[in-house]
Order: C-alpha cells, then sequence, then structure tokens
C-alpha cells in the first residue's frame, strides 16, 4: 500500500470516528433534553400566554402574581422544581406576537404541545444545515451538510435550546431560509421572515445594517416595511395597551441578565469582572464603568463586523453568507442578555468558517486551532450550573466563569481574519451549481 493510500485510509478512518462520536453524543444528550420532568421550561410560558389569548385574557399573560400561576395550572402547566423553591410557571416575557403565533399549539394538551415542538425544533435544526449550503457544488454540499450535522450533534446549546422548550431552532431556521431567499433573489419573502424574527427577539435587528453596507437597498426597505406591518396587525389585534406594557414594564426587567454565569456577552463578562456578586470573587464593584465598557466593546465589535463584511462580495458568495454570519456573533457579543442557549446563532459562523478554511484559505494553523478551541469550548465546557457552582471561588478564575464568552470572540476574530483576506473566501459566487447559479446571482 503506497504512502497516499494510507493517508487517505487514516482520512477516512478519522471521519468515520468523529461521525459516531457525534451521533452517541447527539443521541445521548437528545435523551437528557428529552426527559419529561423539566423539559419545556420556557415553552411553558408561550403555551400559557396562547391560552390567555384565546380566553380573551391578554393582559393577564404579563401578570407576575398568583392570577398566572393559577391560570397556568387549570391549563395542566406544571412548575419547574429548582432547589427549595416553590415550582413556578415563568412570566411571559416576549412580544405579543409570540403569544399570537403559539395559539395553535395551544389547541393541544400541554403535555403533547411541548413534545410537538420539541420535534419542530429538533427538524428545524435538522432543516437548517442542508439550507446553509444549498448552493453548492453537489460533492461539497454533501460534505458540509455532514460536517454540519455533526456540529448540531455536538454544539451543546443546541441541547439546551432543546431542554428549555426555547424558540430559538425555529428562530435560526427563519433566518437561515431568509439567507436563502435572499440568495434567490426573493427579496419580499426574504424581508417578510426577517422582519418576523425581528419580532420575536430584536437582536436579528443588527442585520439591518449589514444590509445597508452589502447595498441591499431593496432587502432593508423591505425589511424595515414589514416590521412597520407586522407591528401594525399586533397591535390591532392585542391592542395597544398590551404592548405598553410589554414595553415599559417587561422589556426593561428582561433587558438585562447581569453577572449571572450564563451570561455570554459583553455585558456579562464585564459584569463579572467589575461588579460584587454571588458567583465569583471580582475586581471590586464598578457597575457603570462595567457598563461603559461593554457599550463600547459592543459597539467597536459592531462596527469592525460592518466594515470586514465589505461591499463587493454578492449574494451567494461564501463571502457574503460569511459576513452574514459574523453579524449574528456580533449581535450576540453586543446584547446584555446573552444567554448560552442562544448560541444556536453560531452555527452558521462555525460552519461557513470551517468552509473557508478548508476549501478557499491556505496556509497556516492558528485560525483552525482557534475554530477547533472555540467550537470545543462550547459544545464540551460547563455544561450544567454544579459545573459552575464547583468552580473554586478565586479571583484567578473569575474569567472562567466568561470561558463561552472568549470562545466567541474567538470565533468572531476568525471570522474577521477571513473576510478581511486576501485568501479568505471568494467575493463572486463561485461555489453555486451552475443550475442555481442564474437565479442565485439575477
Amino acid at each position: 500500500m503506497s504512502e497516499s493510500d494510507s493517508s487517505a485510509g487514516m482520512h477516512r478512518m478519522l471521519i468515520f470516528f468523529l461521525l459516531a462520536a457525534s451521533l452517541v453524543n447527539g443521541l445521548y444528550n437528545l435523551g437528557i433534553a428529552a426527559q419529561p420532568a423539566k423539559q419545556g421550561g420556557d415553552f411553558a410560558q408561550y403555551y400559557v400566554a396562547a391560552r390567555l389569548v384565546r380566553a380573551a385574557e391578554n393582559t393577564t399573560i404579563y401578570d407576575r402574581g398568583a392570577l398566572y400561576q393559577h391560570r397556568a395550572n387549570e391549563f395542566g402547566v406544571k412548575g419547574i422544581p429548582y432547589e427549595d423553591r416553590e415550582p413556578r410557571v415563568q412570566t411571559f416575557a416576549y412580544p405579543p406576537l409570540v403569544a399570537y403565533l403559539m395559539v395553535p399549539l395551544s389547541l393541544l394538551p400541554y403535555d403533547v404541545a411541548r413534545y410537538v415542538f420539541f420535534l419542530l425544533s429538533l427538524a428545524a435544526f435538522a432543516a437548517s444545515v442542508p439550507l446553509l449550503v444549498e448552493n453548492r457544488e453537489k460533492d461539497r454540499q454533501k460534505t458540509m451538510v455532514l460536517t454540519g450535522w455533526a456540529a448540531v450533534m455536538l454544539f451543546y446549546p443546541v441541547f439546551q435550546t432543546l431542554y428549555l422548550g426555547q424558540i430559538n431552532a425555529v428562530l435560526l431556521f427563519l433566518c437561515i431560509l431568509a439567507l436563502h431567499l435572499v440568495r434567490r433573489r426573493r427579496i419580499w419573502l426574504a424581508g417578510l421572515l426577517f422582519a418576523l424574527a425581528a419580532h420575536v427577539k430584536f437582536f436579528p435587528l443588527v442585520l439591518l445594517p449589514f444590509f445597508l453596507v452589502k447595498q441591499e437597498y431593496r432587502l432593508l426597505g423591505t425589511t424595515l416595511l414589514f416590521v412597520a406591518v407586522i407591528a401594525a396587525i399586533s397591535v390591532a389585534v392585542g391592542g395597544l395597551g398590551l404592548h405598553e406594557m410589554y414595553f415599559s414594564r417587561v422589556l426593561p426587567q428582561q433587558y438585562f441578565a447581569g453577572p449571572y454565569f450564563r451570561n455570554q456577552g459583553f455585558s456579562g463578562f464585564f459584569e463579572r469582572l467589575l461588579t460584587r456578586h454571588e458567583y465569583t470573587p471580582s475586581l471590586g464593584h464598578f457597575p457603570r464603568l462595567a457598563h461603559l465598557l461593554s457599550l463600547a466593546a459592543g459597539l467597536a465589535v459592531l462596527a469592525a463586523t460592518y466594515v470586514s463584511a465589505g461591499t463587493k462580495a454578492r449574494a451567494g458568495s461564501l463571502r457574503y453568507d460569511l459576513g452574514f454570519a459574523t453579524c449574528l456573533i456580533a449581535a450576540l457579543l453586543f446584547q446584555s442578555k446573552s444567554y448560552e442557549h442562544q448560541h444556536v446563532f453560531l452555527l452558521p459562523a462555525f460552519l461557513f468558517s470551517f468552509e473557508t478554511l478548508v476549501y478557499r484559505h491556505r496556509g497556516g494553523r492558528a485560525l483552525p486551532m482557534l475554530l477547533g478551541l472555540s467550537f470545543s469550548i462550547w459544545s464540551f465546557l460547563l455544561k450544567l450550573e454544579f459545573e459552575y457552582k464547583r468552580l473554586p471561588r478565586t479571583i484567578l478564575l473569575n474569567p472562567m466563569f466568561s470561558v463561552k464568552f472568549f470562545a466567541t470572540l474567538m470565533l468572531w476574530a476568525v471570522c474577521v481574519r477571513l473576510l478581511t483576506s486576501t485568501r479568505g473566501p471568494e467575493h463572486n459566487a463561485g461555489t453555486v451549481t451552475s443550475a442555481s447559479s442564474s437565479s442565485v446571482l439575477s
């Protein structure tokens, strides 16, 4: 056997080994995520809010007292037990539109509805990967789909999203489907999906300056138009008072997560480092400085992202895709409340940067190493709450509570370096198949 044959055999063995490890890890974590005792803790608030909407009790969806809990119990929704606290159903913390969208699921009994939502979320993750690379050449597309599915089965935020019953999977799918529609130049539908996603959670709005930088003026205008239209419809359905309640009472309480260890953006990092809290010793108590540094660093990352994205790459190119994904990273770093489960939005950046390094970048070991470190930290370190609690309480280990923030920052740096590299992803849509290139670039 020649040396080249031995090398090829070694590569095949490594691929099979990694796929097997991904499959075992994925199935095991799916089983944990589906356990009935606590599965769907966040979905419970969607369900209760939708039932209250159906019962014409709109104003109760933001009630923080006994009435909300009483109605939840009547709907068959039990609170999640946590340590010595009495089980409570989480109060609804989303814009009213989310309650309206959940009405079809609220027609089912709660236990059925939460597992239907679990399966819908799982399907959204599975379908998102092929959509990300649907315009690649056939063999390359097959390789990237397998790589993407393996990444999904290893990536811890995926299973935290499923376990909590979070809406992230659906939101990620909406953004990726909208990107697919932009490639196909179906701008009106793309704008509608971007606007819908922004009404569920606000951070997709970070893509609007990206559209401006890319001179996608029609897409920018269409998205803003649909944001206004959907807002008007939501107010017409739920009433102005309900929306005033959300923006004046609920959003201010939900906007900040402080030093909580699962808050892995700039805000969480600086709050843990520069304010006193229960989790780990800090450098002192300087809340205003922590806030100013968080804001300045977040704005700097956003600005650098838009500049690195440039204007040359067209929709359908790998460089455009990578710029799109880098904006999502910047949004997660910028947010004052950037919980770990939200970091499923890193998956497009991991996939596109991996693709760039494999197919376009030549030379260098630092970027692949940083990419691997970032993915490994997010997939394997500090998954459960007790792991954080067992960390030694010393100022020297304060940064350990922010290790996933550093991993996100590493991924952002890799993406920016690739975007600004002359050997990075192509400016034009060189990866699209001949059958689809005309529709993607028209």
